[in-house]
């Protein structure tokens, strides 16, 4: 039996051109994801930044008899047209939530927790200079929510976050969540990208997240929830796990418009 010298050659040469060609569109098609991921948070950027506000509020420590202030400002999102803003409200406390225990102490020795409180709230709207007044309207501790609404701004419209206009994430889906960076950054507005990496039932139906805060968006840009945190009954962030502290949840965008259209309904009475 003859063997096809030149059909060998042959075959090695198709296979390589085939593995050239292989090689070609996988390169072809990172690049294309590449663009379209760019081009995704370009559309995120453009479309709801103007929404994405800065809360700024003056943080009261009392502790030990010693009283200390200090100035902060928490990202948030407007969800009306006249000055509504929605943001998680445990930013609101310095502390994040957390006890304190005595280091070196007794075991479960705990420090008095400190009292805080937050007043003089002011709003920034998108890339704006302009700091106007606000009030705190409701807060729900058990879905992390708080409202506050801008004052002295009659007539004035707002861009912001159509709830009706939202979708569903599934465990595995990729996100996409939007903040502010901070004044000496010109509070640029910023991207982050996640993948939900679980979903509990308990205390309430919640996708487990990581990073990011404010609302979340789908890949084609639709609303899909909002980041918050969930400390326990005693308040207590799960200071002993360092990977539960870090721990975020999405709360649906159904629960969002649900709340946020009992506290419009309230606030109006």
């Amino acid at each position: 039996m003859r063997k096809c010298f030149g059909c060998s050659v042959l075959g090695v040469l198709v296979v390589a051109v085939s593995a050239t060609a292989g090689d070609v569109d996988y390169k072809a098609f990172k690049k294309r994801q590449k663009i379209e991921r760019r081009e995704r948070i370009q559309h995120l950027t453009e479309k709801f930044a103007p929404t994405i506000v800065t809360l700024k509020f003056v943080a009261t420590t009392k502790m030990f008899g010693h009283e200390t202030k200090s100035q902060k400002e928490v990202p948030g999102v407007l969800v009306s047209a006249d000055g509504l803003v929605v943001i998680a409200d445990s930013s609101l406390d310095p502390m994040g939530g957390a006890r304190f225990q005595v280091m070196g102490g007794m075991p479960g020795m705990e420090m008095p927790e400190p009292k805080n409180e937050t007043g003089d709230y002011r709003i920034i709207v998108g890339d704006e200079t302009e700091e106007n007044e606000a009030r705190l309207v409701a807060r729900d501790s058990e879905r992390d929510l708080a409202w506050f609404r801008m004052t002295k701004v009659k007539g004035r419209s707002f861009p912001y976050l159509h709830l009706g206009d939202s979708a569903e994430l599934q465990v595995g889906d990729a996100f996409h969540t939007m903040t502010r960076l901070q004044e000496r950054f010109h509070r640029a507005p910023i991207v982050h990208g996640g993948t939900v990496s679980g979903r509990i039932t308990t205390p309430r139906d919640l996708l487990v997240a990581m990073g990011g805060s404010g609302p979340v968006f789908t890949e084609d840009g639709r609303l899909a929830g909002f980041l918050i945190r969930q400390p326990d009954e005693d308040g207590d962030d799960d200071h002993g796990d360092m990977i539960q502290m870090a721990t975020q949840f999405i709360l649906p965008a159904e629960a969002l418009a649900k709340a946020t259209g009992q506290v419009r309904k309230k606030s109006s009475n």
